[in-house]
C-alpha cells in the first residue's frame, strides 16, 4: 500500500512523465492486488487512491471520473452521488475519504457547493483519538481546499 501510496503522489508532481515512465501500469497492479488482499486497510486507502488515480490521469490516458466516483463511494456517505456500494467500516472517521472525495472528485466537476459542505463538515467534526494525526492534517487541508472552493460559490 505504502509503496503504492508514495509512487502516486510523486506522479502527481508530473502526471505525463510518471505514465511514460510505466509508474500507472505498475501503481494500477498493486491496486488491483490491494483490492484482492484487503479494501479495509487504512479505512479504505485503496479506495482513496484508485479514486485519485482514476481522476488524476490525463484524459488521453484513461482519465475516468465515473471509475474514480465508483471508488470513492466505498468510502464516503453521500446518497446523491453514490447508490448502494458497500461501504468500509468506520470510513467517515477517516477524514481523508471525504477531502480526497471533494479534492479528486466534486472539485473536478465544479461541484462547490456539495465541496464547500463536505469539506465544513471535515473542518466542524472533532479530530478524535481514533485518527489523530491522519484526522488533524486532512482537518489542515480541508481549510485550503475550502478557501479555494469558497472563491467558485
Amino acid at each position: 500500500y505504502w509503496t503504492n501510496s508514495n509512487w502516486l503522489r510523486v506522479a502527481q508532481k508530473d502526471v505525463l512523465k510518471a505514465v511514460f515512465a510505466g509508474v500507472t501500469k505498475r501503481t494500477g497492479a498493486i491496486m488491483d492486488r490491494l483490492l484482492e488482499l484487503d479494501t479495509s486497510y487504512l479505512t479504505g486507502g485503496i479506495y482513496r487512491s484508485y479514486g485519485a488515480y482514476y481522476s488524476g490521469l490525463p484524459s488521453m490516458f484513461g482519465k475516468d471520473l465515473g471509475k474514480a466516483l465508483s471508488f470513492f463511494c466505498h468510502v464516503v456517505d453521500e446518497p446523491d452521488y453514490c447508490s448502494d456500494e458497500e461501504k468500509v467500516p468506520n470510513a467517515d472517521e477517516y477524514f481523508e475519504n471525504r477531502s480526497f472525495f471533494v479534492e479528486f472528485y466534486l472539485m473536478p466537476k465544479k461541484q462547490w457547493e456539495d465541496a464547500a459542505r463536505i469539506l465544513q463538515s471535515i473542518i466542524d467534526d472533532p479530530i478524535g483519538d481514533k485518527f489523530p494525526f491522519m484526522n488533524a492534517y486532512s482537518h489542515e487541508h480541508a481549510q485550503e481546499l475550502l478557501a479555494e472552493v469558497q472563491k467558485h460559490l
